[in-house]
C-alpha cells in the first residue's frame, strides 16, 4: 500500500506543478503590450519629465509620479507597457504631480482617457495644455481650515496629514459643540489645488451653504489624507484594520480633544467614496458604537468577491443601530454594478433596514465614478446624515 500512496502523491503533485504552470504560462499570454504616444505642442515643450497614471499596477496605481515615459524628442514621448487582456483601463498624463497634469486648450481639465485592451496596438495622444499653465478649477476653499500635518499612525508606523473644517460659528460661539464627520481621501475634500484630478469634493462649499439654509446641523468635517497604501488601508487587510484602528484610537481622541466636539456615536459619522466607501461601511458595521452612521459613495462592494456583502448578509444578531447613505452611478467604470449595489439593498431590507429611514439609496444615471460627480451629489449624504426637518 505505502508505494501506491507514494506513487498517488507523486502524480498528484505533478498534476498540481503542471497546473501551476498553465496557468503562469495563460497569465502570460493574456496580456497585451500597448505603446502611448504622447505629442506636447512647441508651446508647452517642458524639461519635466511625462508620466502615465491609471487604474492599473503597471499604470502605477494612479500615482502621478510612479510610471515616468520615455522622451523621445522636445515633442514626443512614449511608453510600452503590459496590460491585461480585455481590461478597461483609465489613464491620464502628467508632469509628476495632479497640480501638472494635462489639461484642455481652455485650461479645464478632461476627464480619464478611456481604453479596453483588445489587441497589442499604439495609442496616440496629443496634450494642449497643463493644468499649472492655464489653472482654471472647479471649487475653492470655503471657511476655516486647520492642517495637522505628519500625524502619526501608532499601529502602521506611517505619517500623513490631518485637515479639520470648521463651521462659521466655531470662533464665535465658544461655548458650542459640534458633531463630526469623518471622511477619507482628506486631500480631495476641499481643496481643489490638492485633489488628485484638480475637482475636489467641495465639502466645505456644500456643508456651509446648507448651514446657512438651516438644512442640517452645523458640523466639524474632518479629512484623513490617503497614502500610498490606499488600497490596503481601505480594505479588510491586516493593514485596513490597522488603518481602521488609527482612526478610533489615534485621530477621534486627538479630534475629540483638540476641538469642542460631540464625542458620542450619535454624532459621529464617517465618509468615503469608491475604497474609502468600502472601509466607511467596514468601520460602521464592525464598530457602532464609536459610529452612528455612514456614507458610501460608488462603494466598491464587489471587493473580495463581495466580502462585506456576504458578512452582512450573514449577520444573525441584533439590529444595528446605524443609518447608511449608498450610491452609484450610470457612467464610467462602475456603470454596470447596478445589480450589485441593488442586491446589497436587498440584503440590508433583510437585516430589517427601512428605505428611507435607516438608508437611503441614491442612483446616479449621469454621474461616474469621479469627484466632480461626488461633489454634485454630496449635498445627500449630508442631509441624510445630519439633516433638520423644518416645521411648515
Amino acid at each position: 500500500m505505502k508505494p501506491t500512496k507514494t506513487k498517488g502523491k507523486l502524480i498528484q503533485t505533478l498534476f498540481m506543478f503542471l497546473a501551476l504552470a498553465f496557468m503562469n504560462r495563460c497569465s502570460e499570454i493574456e496580456e497585451r503590450e500597448i505603446t502611448f504616444n504622447v505629442t506636447v505642442p512647441d508651446s508647452l515643450a517642458t524639461s519635466d519629465t511625462l508620466f502615465i497614471a491609471g487604474n492599473d499596477k503597471a499604470l502605477g496605481n494612479w500615482q502621478p509620479n510612479a510610471v515616468p515615459m520615455t522622451k523621445i524628442n522636445a515633442r514626443q514621448w512614449q511608453i510600452k507597457i503590459m496590460l491585461p487582456l480585455n481590461k478597461r483601463v483609465e489613464y491620464k498624463f502628467t508632469r509628476g504631480d495632479w497640480s501638472k497634469e494635462e489639461a484642455l486648450a481652455n485650461g479645464t481639465i478632461p476627464g480619464n482617457k478611456i481604453s479596453t485592451v483588445l489587441k497589442t496596438e499604439t495609442i496616440s495622444h496629443q496634450i494642449q495644455n497643463w493644468r499649472d499653465r492655464i489653472y482654471q478649477s472647479e471649487g475653492k476653499v470655503t471657511g476655516e481650515i486647520r492642517y495637522h500635518h505628519n500625524f502619526y499612525a501608532n499601529r502602521l508606523k506611517n505619517e500623513r496629514t490631518i485637515i479639520v473644517w470648521l463651521p462659521e460659528s466655531y470662533q464665535s460661539n465658544s461655548k458650542k459643540r459640534y458633531p463630526v464627520l469623518y471622511a477619507h481621501d482628506g486631500q480631495n475634500l476641499f481643496d481643489p489645488k490638492t485633489s488628485y484630478i484638480g475637482v475636489d469634493w467641495q465639502l466645505d462649499e456644500t456643508a456651509d451653504s446648507l448651514i446657512r439654509k438651516n438644512e442640517i446641523e452645523e458640523i466639524i468635517i474632518v479629512g484623513i489624507y490617503n497614502t500610498p497604501d490606499r488600497i490596503q488601508e481601505y480594505s479588510d487587510t491586516e493593514i485596513g484594520r490597522s488603518y481602521m484602528h488609527f482612526i478610533i484610537d489615534d485621530v477621534k481622541p486627538f479630534i475629540d480633544h483638540t476641538y469642542r466636539t460631540l464625542p458620542e456615536r450619535d454624532n459621529t459619522a464617517i465618509m468615503g467614496s469608491s475604497m474609502g466607501g468600502l472601509i466607511s461601511l467596514y468601520m460602521v458595521w464592525r464598530y457602532p458604537e464609536i459610529f452612528s452612521k455612514a456614507a458610501c459613495l460608488s462603494t466598491t462592494l464587489q471587493w473580495n468577491y463581495g466580502a462585506i456583502m456576504k458578512e452582512i448578509e450573514n449577520y444573525a444578531g441584533p439590529k444595528k443601530k446605524i443609518k447608511l447613505y449608498l450610491d452609484s452611478s450610470g457612467g464610467g467604470s462602475e456603470g454596470g454594478s447596478t445589480p450589485l449595489y441593488q442586491k446589497f439593498n436587498e440584503i440590508l431590507i433583510e437585516q430589517g433596514f427601512l428605505e428611507g429611514v435607516d438608508f437611503e439609496y441614491y442612483y446616479d444615471e449621469a454621474g461616474d465614478h469621479s469627484e466632480r460627480s461626488w461633489a454634485k451629489r454630496g449635498w445627500r449624504p449630508l442631509k441624510f446624515m445630519f439633516g433638520i426637518q423644518n416645521e411648515k
